[in-house]
């Protein structure tokens, strides 16, 4: 069956891993959900994660309220992102690189992945990757 394209795309009936990529929630090592990451392995070919700055803010409330339920519910979900999490860290660390999160306060940050120290970012000043450098 041919692709629709976004013009027919059926939102209310896509899964939850469809509408919140290219992100997922951040959980520091000191186990608290932070905001929305970028899944680092697609950032070349990504156009969202090359404009951070066009997430609305509506997106990010209503990610992270469907992400607190469901952390609040299930046990194993918020351990998996844990684990995604302390991945993405050991990954930066490897790069010598900080990564960007969308806080859960409204602002964005770029966070050093071994210290997880957070310094303020306007996401317009983020680099762009691959085809949208």
């Amino acid at each position: 069956m041919p692709a629709s394209g976004p013009s027919q795309c059926e939102r209310d009936y896509r899964a939850l891993s469809s509408r919140s990529f290219p992100f997922f929630p951040y959980v520091s090592s000191d186990y608290r959900f932070l905001g929305l990451a970028c899944e680092w392995d697609f950032a070349s070919t990504c156009w969202v994660i090359s404009n951070l700055a066009t997430v609305t803010d509506d997106y990010r409330a209503q990610f992270i309220s469907t992400y607190d339920k469901l952390i609040a519910l299930f046990d194993d979900v918020f351990d998996n992102y844990i684990y995604h999490s302390e991945r993405m860290r050991a990954n930066y660390v490897a790069k010598n690189k900080r990564f960007p999160i969308l806080h859960r306060n409204g602002n964005s940050y770029l966070v050093s992945p071994s210290s997880e120290r957070l310094q303020k970012v306007d996401p317009a000043s983020l680099p762009r990757f691959g085809f949208y450098k």
